[in-house]
């Protein structure tokens, strides 16, 4: 079943808050609103550019396809995130079809955006094209610092830091700490870490024995943020300090909270011991 979008809900995202009273309710008639099954294929490969995705709840699955059934997962999309923005970037410059596979991972609802209402928005208002830009942006980034990632870092490392950017994104606290809440296979995690899926398996293995990590079914537990957090140091030290001005002390590395629940200066997190450095 679908609807269409009201125009105060679209004020809501951040992707239009800044759209005039009048653009917003030209706009949400032409905005439909779907509810989509798990494992539903949104778009393949080849298939025509025409519409951008709003995640308003649930998560989609964006992968390049390989041989056989075997895919690169390249990121979860979760509330808030915008799915097709980079195509939409693209075909403003003429390209006409989807490069990814966009998939519903787990069930999912959507805004659906038609590409020609889009490009109508953003002629009357560059703004929105301001967004896409920053989106982009961001996205490129994040493949960058994976990418280095995979040169300069353990598989340890940059799973830890996979970890802690999904427990980021996902994360929801309970009583052992905090639960990724992703449906997550060891392929997918080692597709976002830049590794084998059976490193990655070995990996998950030694970190439940130590008690960094458990298992809830496909989901993963984090027991031990500030052990994961240690292991990932390097990997997110890396990433944000090119964004980071050299005067800028790091409050997380320096200081930490002692048994009185006061930070203690000048002690630094121990990082445990490596558990497997294998790619």
């Amino acid at each position: 079943m679908t609807d269409t979008a009201r125009p105060e809900q679209l004020a809501r995202h951040a992707f239009f808050a800044e759209l005039r009273p009048e653009a917003l309710a030209r706009l949400a008639p032409r905005v439909t609103t779907d509810k989509l099954r798990a494992r539903v294929s949104v778009w393949s490969p080849g298939d025509p550019i025409r519409e951008l995705l709003l995640v308003r709840s649930g998560v989609l699955r964006e992968a390049i396809e390989g041989s056989g059934d075997r895919d690169l997962c390249l990121r979860f999309l979760g509330r808030g995130d915008l799915a097709g923005d980079s195509d939409v970037l693209a075909s403003l410059s003429g390209v006409a079809a989807h490069h990814t596979h966009l998939s519903i991972h787990e069930e999912a609802s959507v805004w659906r955006v038609p590409l020609a209402d889009l490009r109508e928005v953003i002629a009357a208002d560059p703004r929105v094209l301001v967004r896409f830009g920053a989106a982009a942006a961001s996205a490129l980034r994040e493949v960058e610092q994976r990418l280095a990632g995979q040169v300069f870092h353990t598989v340890e490392a940059r799973i830890a830091a996979v970890l802690q950017r999904l427990a980021e994104r996902f994360g929801v606290r309970d009583s052992r700490g905090v639960i990724v809440n992703l449906k997550l296979t060891h392929r997918d995690l080692a597709a976002l870490a830049g590794s084998s899926r059976e490193s990655a398996s070995v990996v998950l293995t030694a970190w439940r024995r130590a008690g960094l990590v458990a298992a809830e079914g496909r989901r993963v537990v984090v027991l031990d943020r500030e052990g994961l957090s240690a292991l990932a140091g390097s990997v997110v030290e890396s990433a944000d300090s090119r964004s980071t001005p050299p005067t800028v002390t790091r409050r997380s590395s320096d200081t930490i909270a002692g048994p009185s629940g006061r930070p203690e200066h000048g002690r630094r997190r121990r990082r445990p011991p490596p558990l497997y450095s294998r790619a």
